[in-house]
């Protein structure tokens, strides 16, 4: 079972409106605001043969964030590789699909459906992850 294609296309769409309109704002708060949009999405979308669509929206929206995030100003803000230090210093969230948890950072928040599926679990503090 996969995403809709109308369906990721159109949160991608909201996604790409919202970080046009908040730009503007101080970072660490974006990076909040869009950790609750990711982790809204992936606990709608994040079922068992969906992890393509999953990632590709992650990545997709990644992408979308860094295009608005450098048009803040008439200069370019950070090229790709100082964008991923500062996502990954302010934490922005990654869901491990392996292993049904999110990540940020250092921390592990295990997922409802994986508390309900101990076979699913893994234990992520031993992994890992790099964003993007």
């Amino acid at each position: 079972m996969e995403t809709n294609p109308k369906r990721m296309t159109k949160s991608l769409k909201a996604f790409s409106a919202w970080c046009k309109e908040n730009r503007n704002n101080l970072i660490r708060k974006i990076v909040d605001m869009v950790n609750r949009k990711l982790r809204g999405y992936f606990n709608y979308y994040a079922i068992q043969g969906n992890s393509i669509k999953i990632n590709k929206f992650y990545s997709i929206a990644t992408g979308i964030l860094y295009k608005w995030l450098n048009r803040r100003s008439q200069k370019k803000s950070f090229n790709f590789e100082e964008f991923n230090k500062k996502m990954k210093y302010d934490e922005i969230l990654w869901f491990n699909l392996c292993g049904g948890c999110w990540v940020t950072g250092s921390s592990t928040v295990t997922k409802k459906w994986a508390q309900r599926q101990p076979h699913r679990a893994v234990d992520c503090e031993s992994k890992s992850l790099e964003i993007l």
